[in-house]
């Protein structure tokens, strides 16, 4: 049985205790501002004062302030049981998924592969696609560095399958070699199981405070059950069924405002990212073309909503020329729909489509799939 102190009374989550272990007890709670509450809150659980906690028997210290400033209190408070510690905000919210085990422990007899980040996941609906059996690998926030790791696993484990695939279809958007995973410090928390489960933390946890995280990282699996995530997004708010002129300021001026933050990967570049990013797509697309031999290689380029597009206009032709130029002297097929739809009301923020929106565009790459076409063919818009 671990035996668990709760800091941070004052800040309990909703699914904290639900998600909790069975084999963890809760022995105590307590607080840096040494406030106490109701007890009952905590099943009646003792209160300890700061001070106190360093003399009593414990396993795990879950911190669970969700502000910088008091998690560095915390951390400096509880510095002697650093390895024990766990910020619970960092990481209660991540994308707990096993792409590799996801492929390997399939029931589907597939023979067509989907990589690629969030948009694939919303936009692209595998059981609408009819060439082609997919098993699809698409999650919030991935890099090149995650398909080529989940890609080289399968390779690994399920080699013959991987041998027999018929399509790879990689989705990718213009700022993919601008991008790094493993470098985000807005993402990085949320998304440290893709690592944990290549074994592969790629660029990150290469300070002391980064392998501090990767620590607590660690004992956050022993201590919390793991959420789930879904394949398909497509529970998606419908459109307005009537159009009015407030049903179309209102959501623009949210969008319009939303959208000028969502600059990050468009508009720095990363010269040391992008020729790291284009070494692992050229091993990538070697490694598809050695193990799956029969395999269709189709990089796809999903939508953007037209008013991203219209404020980023500068930062988005840019990433696209370096885009096309990396991916043109490989001699891959691609279909570029970033600006398939020009109906903000197709999406549901800057990128991801609504379902009705997103079946559309699965049926064109359905046409596109099936229509015969030159290998060195490449679509643009």
């Amino acid at each position: 049985m671990k035996k668990i102190i709760i800091c941070g009374s004052n800040q309990v989550y909703e699914n904290f205790f639900k998600n909790i272990k069975s084999d963890c007890h809760l022995i105590a709670y307590t607080d840096i501002s040494e406030r106490t509450i109701d007890s009952t809150l905590f099943n009646g659980t003792n209160y300890l004062k700061p001070n106190e906690v360093e003399f009593k028997e414990f396993d795990y210290l879950i911190v669970l302030y969700k502000e910088d400033e008091a998690i560095k209190k915390a951390l400096k408070q509880f510095q002697f049981a650093l390895d024990r510690i766990i910020v619970y905000y960092w990481f209660c919210e991540g994308t707990f998924c096993n792409a590799i085990k996801k492929c390997v422990e399939c029931d589907l007899n597939f023979n067509g592969l989907i990589l690629g980040m969030s948009h694939a996941q919303n936009d692209i609906q595998t059981h609408l696609l009819k060439k082609n059996i997919y098993c699809k690998t698409a999650y919030p926030s991935m890099d090149l560095f995650c398909h080529y790791m989940i890609y080289y696993n399968l390779v690994k484990q399920i080699p013959d399958k991987i041998k027999e695939l018929k399509s790879v279809l990689i989705e990718l958007p213009y700022y993919i070699f601008n991008y790094d995973l493993s470098r985000s410090k807005r993402t990085i928390k949320k998304r440290l199981y893709y690592f944990y489960t290549f074994n592969d933390f790629h660029n990150y946890g290469c300070n002391d405070d980064e392998k501090e995280v990767i620590i607590q990282f660690n004992n956050y699996l022993e201590v919390f059950e793991l959420g789930l995530v879904e394949d398909e997004i497509n529970n998606f708010i419908a459109k307005p069924k009537r159009i009015s002129i407030k049903n179309i300021i209102a959501p623009m001026y949210r969008q319009i405002k939303n959208f000028k933050e969502k600059t990050g990967v468009w508009d720095v570049i990363r010269e040391a990212t992008i020729n790291e990013n284009k070494k692992i797509f050229e091993e990538l697309i070697q490694c598809i073309r050695v193990n799956s031999p029969g395999a269709e290689i189709r990089v796809v380029v999903c939508p953007y909503n037209p008013i991203f597009r219209s404020i980023h206009r500068n930062s988005i032709e840019k990433m696209k020329n370096s885009f096309f130029k990396t991916v043109d002297e490989l001699n891959i097929n691609v279909e570029d729909y970033f600006k398939w739809s020009n109906n903000p009301f197709d999406f549901k923020d800057h990128c991801h489509l609504m379902i009705d929106a997103a079946y559309k565009l699965t049926n064109r790459l359905n046409y596109m799939e099936c229509k015969e076409k030159n290998s060195t063919e490449i679509l643009k818009n």
